[in-house]
């Protein structure tokens, strides 16, 4: 199996938005991190949301 870094991104992201215990801030910048930076956005996003329905 390939290792997918928007995968990973993506998963890392959504650890960081379901967990209070990690950092809010996104480990991806500049533009050559533009689509890991957006995975893990997404991923946040959907944590966050998931987060505060359970709440």
């Amino acid at each position: 199996m390939r290792h997918d870094p928007l995968r990973a991104a993506y998963d890392a992201g959504l650890k960081s938005g379901l967990d209070k215990g990690f950092p809010n801030a996104c480990p991806f910048a500049g533009h050559e991190a533009m689509d890991q930076r957006f995975a893990w956005l997404s991923g946040f996003s959907v944590g966050k949301i998931v987060r505060a329905k359970d709440a």
